[in-house]
């Protein structure tokens, strides 16, 4: 008797494993990538300091509304 089980029409859990392992390293490998690029960009930096003038300038806006 044959104790190993296929899966998917002949794929067996080993390589069905391998894909899903090979899988998740390329997602981990883009998210560290990413972080290193936005880092090196400084486009975090970037997008916070748009938020901040961002509230500068709804407070400017606000306060010229009121002087009308």
């Amino acid at each position: 008797m044959n104790t190993n089980l296929v899966f998917l029409g002949g794929v067996g859990f080993q390589e069905l494993f391998l894909v899903f392992f090979i899988i998740a390293l390329i997602i981990l490998l883009f998210l560290a990538l990413r972080a290193l690029v936005l880092w090196y960009w400084k486009i975090t930096a970037i997008v916070e300091n748009q938020q901040q003038q961002n509230k500068l300038l709804s407070e400017i806006l606000a306060v010229l509304k009121e002087k009308k």
